[in-house]
């Protein structure tokens, strides 16, 4: 026991751990945290990037009779 208690001291006095040096702490991130994303805001974003796949569902619509027209 007191041989592992030793050997832990001399590695985290010579720096083998991972981590930040005495003194020292770890830089905070440069990113914002992220907020989930909704479905509603995906939904907006497909419908203003992608026109065409918009017509495709008022086509989709139109053969399938849920729409009669645009």
């Amino acid at each position: 026991m007191i041989l592992r208690i030793l050997l832990v001291a001399t590695l985290i006095s010579t720096g083998w751990f991972s981590g930040p040096a005495r003194g020292q702490t770890f830089p905070s991130s440069p990113f914002p945290v992220p907020t989930p994303l909704r479905l509603e805001d995906v939904v907006a974003s497909i419908l203003s990037q992608y026109p065409p796949l918009l017509a495709a569902q008022i086509e989709q619509d139109v053969a399938n009779g849920r729409l009669r027209s645009v």
